[in-house]
């Protein structure tokens, strides 16, 4: 026999007779298949247990029956930022860990769905409608600390190098090549202006989902405790 979820059980004793099987065997039931169990290498220190009245994650060490409990506070999330507004959609997903020191650090691939987005430069009378697909690499810094409302995750996310694809540019017919090009040099500072500071609880669960500020405009940010 063994046991169904893995825990190491003594080693087989020979018996002097053929057994018998009894009983209603179920439909992969092959007594000449032999399953061995080989002990792994993993030393397990603590198990995460769910309390099944409040549904609250907990710590309780190898060896102990309960009197060395402790809440499971969370360690690494994902969050994904997300804005959709007039001038398209912008998102980002990255995963978080807590690194010593109480600094966090996690990197992600922001993408902006830029879509007609008109430009206008009053002086010289000309107006241009683009749509682009703009990436830019995201590396996510800041802090945990406690509070009074508890853990807060402090979150900034630094921008990399923009680059973009699939630009494409209707204008009228008076629109100069410079006039291109002023249009061109000012999507990594439109990009990188997406990008904004953002408090957040330090769940131990999740999803928790908060309001971001980007300016004028509101989007959204998800974290879940991993």
């Amino acid at each position: 026999m063994r046991c169904e979820c893995g825990n190491p059980l003594t080693p087989p004793q020979p018996v002097p007779t053929t057994p018998t099987y009894t009983g209603p065997r179920w439909p992969d039931f092959d007594p000449t298949v032999i399953i061995v169990i080989q002990q792994t290498t993993v030393i397990i220190e603590e198990f995460i247990l769910i309390d099944i009245y409040t549904g609250d994650r907990f710590v309780r060490p190898t060896g102990t029956a309960g009197e060395q409990d402790a809440v499971k506070q969370a360690t690494a999330w994902t969050l994904t930022v997300e804005l959709v507004y007039r001038w398209g959609e912008f998102e980002w997903t990255a995963d978080i860990v807590v690194n010593p020191g109480g600094t966090i650090g996690g990197t992600a691939q922001a993408v902006w769905h830029a879509n007609g987005y008109t430009w206008t430069n009053d002086p010289d009378n000309w107006t241009g409608t683009w749509t682009a697909e703009v990436y830019c690499p995201v590396t996510v810094v800041g802090t945990i600390e406690d509070t009074p409302t508890g853990r807060m995750l402090h979150i900034t996310p630094v921008p990399g190098t923009v680059t973009w694809s699939d630009l494409v540019i209707v204008d009228d017919p008076s629109l100069r090549d410079d006039q291109k090009a002023s249009i061109e040099s000012q999507i990594p500072g439109w990009m990188e202006g997406l990008f904004v500071e953002t408090d957040l609880p330090a769940v131990d669960e999740g999803p928790v989902l908060a309001t971001v500020n980007f300016g004028p405009e509101q989007g959204s940010a998800t974290l879940t405790a991993r």
